[in-house]
């Protein structure tokens, strides 16, 4: 834990890739179980996309900050993501990067587009550098993104149906048929270390 907690006060760097961690009801549990397999200096961005209310923000981020080792935060315009970083997102937030990957803007709307945008923005700034996770969670309209991520060199893996809280989520994933991996949050982790050939020395 202790090398994991170090990762978020080195120099921040160029993420190896980016992925968008989807999730909701049951996410929470998802996420922790995900985070404690990462592996020490993985050098992956992460952007969870899930609903928290502003009073219970605060305490999820530190959680998050303590199991993963991240740096988690609510990111403003100007932030870069670098490697080792995390922000938190809701999934009615839309977002524009610049092509260095710093945020140029960032709005709440309640409008469907918003429910895919972010993915959309990570495939077409990070393209083949990207994907993202579905885990527990309600269903959503998150189709044209997951096949939006794909058609940009992404990947798209969900949490198996009888693993999650609500599937709602995962099958929505699913039924876009661009899903390349699907099982538990820490099969998901496994499946993340096996496709880019992270060493199993690095596991925690």
């Amino acid at each position: 834990m202790l090398a994991r907690q170090q990762l978020s006060n080195q120099v921040s760097l160029q993420p190896r890739k980016v992925v968008v961690l989807r999730a909701s009801v049951g996410g929470a549990v998802m996420l922790r179980r995900f985070f404690e397999r990462l592996p020490v200096d993985f050098s992956f961005a992460f952007i969870i996309v899930m609903p928290i209310a502003d009073e219970f923000s605060d305490h999820f981020i530190d959680r998050m900050s303590d199991i993963s080792g991240l740096e988690v935060k609510r990111p403003v315009i100007g932030n870069r993501l670098a490697a080792n970083h995390c922000w938190l997102l809701s999934e009615d937030d839309q977002i524009s990067f610049s092509q260095d990957g710093a945020l140029d803007w960032i709005e709440h709307s309640s409008q469907r587009s918003a429910r895919h945008s972010i993915l959309n923005e990570v495939a077409s700034v990070f393209g083949k550098d990207s994907g993202a996770i579905f885990l527990s969670g309600d269903s959503a309209d998150i189709a044209d993104g997951c096949r939006v991520l794909v058609s940009h060199g992404g990947f798209v893996f969900a949490q198996s149906a009888d693993s999650c809280v609500v599937s709602g989520l995962s099958d929505a994933a699913r039924d876009s048929e661009c899903v390349e991996v699907c099982g538990t949050p820490e099969e998901l982790m496994y499946a993340l270390h096996q496709r880019y050939q992270v060493s199993n020395s690095l596991l925690c």
